[in-house]
């Protein structure tokens, strides 16, 4: 599912759903990390690596999470769709 919201924010179709889905999976992944950095959890992440002592989950993940929330908020309420293949496949002219 985050791939799919991904590619379809990435090509510019369905940006409303999309960015939609993503904010809601941004938000429950950050709640997670917020409830095992409180519990004093020592979880490392795995992403692009084995080693357990690499990427360790903590505050910086945590802001990393909300400074994407708040991009994906942003693109659900931005109107703007200029250059999107969805605003191209309307027929919607380049200049607004």
């Amino acid at each position: 599912l985050e791939l799919v919201c991904g590619l379809c924010l990435i090509a510019g179709l369905l940006l409303r759903g999309s960015s939609l889905l993503v904010s809601l999976l941004v938000a429950v992944f950050t709640v997670a990390v917020l409830s095992a950095v409180l519990r004093g959890l020592d979880i490392a992440c795995g992403c692009f690596t084995q080693d357990p002592t690499v990427g360790k989950v903590g505050w910086m993940k945590i802001t990393q999470n909300l400074s994407l929330l708040a991009l994906s908020i942003y693109l659900y309420f931005s109107t703007s769709d200029r250059f999107s293949v969805e605003a191209y496949l309307r027929g919607k002219p380049l200049e607004q």
